[in-house]
């Protein structure tokens, strides 16, 4: 067989392979290559066609290609190459950019294998040896829980451990019902965790089968009488000596039994899929990791390098909401640069990225983004999988809110107000961070710390300042729509803060409300001229990796401004471990990754920087293991050291 021959057959066979484009009588057959293609040096194609005769006999036996490594590390500045043609039937052709698939080198099957072996029984022990309460967030899902599995309801009131948890409510409100005027009797009003109701519900179900088997209680506590021991006390006959005594303690050991229902929960909502999410990032590295250097830093990123390893071991919706956003965006990325189409898929990326939302609503802009962005290519499949399928972790979000409150109604909405304010509430003398929420911060202080300060995203976890750089990378070649995004945003960044700052001179009689129709068309213009410049783009001229960067900023700019200005969430997300309120973005960031630190590879500073990113980072997971609600390690040394003074 000719080398010609040879290497048709290799890129039709390919699973990863481009489809070939369809004929044009225009050109000349393919037998007659020479007549069309650029003269090709004869000793460099030799060498090309061997090395692919090795690489394919090696993967056929199942063994490992030495030499792939070192082939694949060509110049990843070379962006232009990428760019791919439009087949107008199928979409985009699918692009080659690591491995492919099935060709992950032996190495880094033993590695991604000890990965997560590793970060998953470390997550387990943890989450096990740790008390099942750990604060008063996670305690507040928790009566939830027993209320609903010990009396059927939503009401908290009779929960044994409710006194610790000022993450409640008192409802319904004080307020005058309907138009009567009458005040709502004390009597009728009871606390309900503030937290929404779809995972406590779903935890609910799933523990309530165990608890009519069983018989035992929730909050049941079986003691242990504990035997006699020597005990050193003063001596009455001898003034400073002391004597041993045999005596039995007081207190008897005590066994909850909560632990046996709530732990495996804890195992099955973290521990668990934070290993099938690192099984699927190897897997997306294997696609997108150009040289071994990207792909062994970006697996030992996400496995110790987040905050997501110290949060699985209590019970929260950010984990949750992380997991979500990454299976999403993975189906995503399997549509949108790869091409596969199946109805499975969309719905797949549907629903997570609807579960994304259902657990961290600020996700919604993920969900609406995603589908926008699929209707451009995919409209049919996305209306008929896609949409469905985000819908039905919504509609139980919003069905758990009515079956708890007989309406749509999200406890945040009335922070601030005597639903939260009642008699011996702990939001009427707010301490620490939650302090800042009675007292906020100006704003551009606020803005600083949640991005390099004491809650910093860059301080805390510097790695994703390579993710940064990696967005941009990927987001370089279209200048255009690049700075008609970035108008778009800051005009309504900018005109929002202005509305919050005077809200008064929007209104009628203000000073611009006569201007505001054309204030408010600024950043529209802008935006229909960044939609005028995506249609290449929308249409599939695109780099792989570069709808998730252009989505991963735009969503990254919205959410951080939102809870910069917003005035009802202004305490860092209170006592805990990072700005918890954007971890769901995580996924995101660290897909962003491989882009940002491949040049590591031939770079020694840009490696040693990395590298000092990745320890700073892990320092703070590790500060964070003992317990994820408490202070991060920049805040603890600030204050020690007298520089950030909160109230205790």
């Amino acid at each position: 067989m000719s080398h010609e021959d040879d290497l048709t057959e290799t890129r039709d066979d390919h699973p990863s392979s481009p489809k070939p484009v369809p004929s044009d009588p225009s050109t000349p057959p393919i037998d007659d290559i020479e007549s069309w293609m650029p003269p090709i040096d004869d000793e460099a194609f030799n060498d090309l066609s061997s090395k692919l005769d090795l690489h394919l006999n090696l993967a056929s036996k199942g063994e490992p290609d030495l030499n792939a490594d070192a082939d694949s590390d060509s110049d990843s500045d070379s962006d232009s190459d990428l760019y791919t043609d439009i087949d107008a039937d199928q979409g985009p052709t699918p692009l080659v950019v690591g491995e492919p698939a099935g060709m992950r080198s032996e190495v880094r099957r033993y590695t991604a294998i000890v990965l997560i072996i590793s970060a998953t029984f470390l997550a387990a022990g943890h989450t096990l040896r740790q008390p099942a309460f750990m604060t008063a967030n996670d305690i507040s899902r928790w009566c939830t829980v027993w209320s609903l599995v010990e009396k059927g309801t939503y009401v908290i009131d009779e929960c044994p451990w409710q006194l610790q948890t000022q993450d409640k409510i008192l409802w319904p409100p004080s307020v005058p019902n309907d138009l009567s005027g009458e005040r709502i009797p004390e009597s009728e009003r009871h606390f309900h965790s503030s937290k929404p109701a779809l995972i406590s519900t779903v935890i609910a179900g799933l523990i309530y089968p165990a608890r009519r088997i069983s018989k035992i209680p929730l909050d049941k506590v079986f003691e242990t009488l504990r035997y006699e021991r020597n005990v050193q006390k003063p001596d009455p006959a001898h003034p400073g000596q002391f004597i041993g005594v045999l005596e039995r303690p007081a207190e008897p050991m005590k066994w909850p039994v909560y632990g046996f229902y709530f732990k495996p929960i804890l195992l099955l909502f973290n521990v668990i899929p934070f290993a099938i999410f690192l099984a699927f990032f190897a897997r997306m590295l294997d696609r997108y990791a150009v040289n071994d250097w990207t792909w062994f830093f970006c697996m030992i990123a996400a496995t110790f390098g987040t905050y997501l390893l110290p949060y699985t071991q209590t019970l929260n919706n950010h984990t949750l909401g992380a997991f979500a956003t990454f299976f999403a965006a993975y189906h995503f990325l399997w549509i949108w640069d790869e091409r596969r189409l199946s109805p499975a898929r969309f719905a797949a990326a549907g629903f997570f990225a609807g579960l994304a939302a259902a657990t961290e609503l600020p996700a919604l802009s993920l969900a609406a983004l995603m589908s926008l962005v699929l209707l451009t290519r995919y409209p049919l499949s996305t209306f008929l999988y896609f949409v469905p399928a985000s819908i039905l972790p919504v509609a139980a979000m919003v069905g758990a809110q009515y079956a708890e409150f007989g309406t749509m109604y999200l406890p945040y909405e009335s922070f601030g107000t005597p639903t939260y304010l009642y008699a011996g509430s702990f939001w009427e003398t707010p301490l620490e961070l939650d302090y800042f929420n009675k007292e906020p911060e100006h704003v551009r202080v606020y803005l600083f710390h949640m991005l390099f300060g004491h809650h910093g995203i860059f301080s805390l976890t510097p790695l994703f300042l390579f993710s940064t750089w990696g967005a941009a990378r990927l987001l370089g070649g279209r200048r255009l729509l690049t700075l008609c995004i970035v108008l778009t945003l800051v005009t309504i960044v900018g005109l929002g803060a202005y509305y919050l700052h005077d809200p008064d001179a929007w209104s009628p009689g203000g000073d611009k409300f006569e201007y505001a129709w054309l204030l408010i068309s600024i950043p529209i213009l802008f935006a229909v001229l960044a939609l005028l410049s995506a249609i290449p783009w929308l249409r599939g001229i695109d780099r792989p990796m570069e709808a998730m960067a252009w989505m991963t900023s735009l969503i990254s700019i919205v959410v951080i401004a939102f809870y910069a200005w917003t005035p009802k969430a202004r305490n860092y997300g209170g006592s805990a471990q990072g700005l918890r309120w954007v971890m769901w973005l995580i996924p995101l960031w660290l897909l962003l990754l491989p882009r940002g630190i491949e040049d590591g590879r031939a770079r020694i500073r840009l490696r040693r920087l990395a590298m000092f990113a990745l320890a700073i980072s892990a320092l703070s997971v590790g500060y964070a293991m003992r317990n994820p609600w408490s202070h991060p390690w920049i805040l603890d040394a600030m204050e020690q050291l007298g520089v950030y003074h909160l109230r205790h």
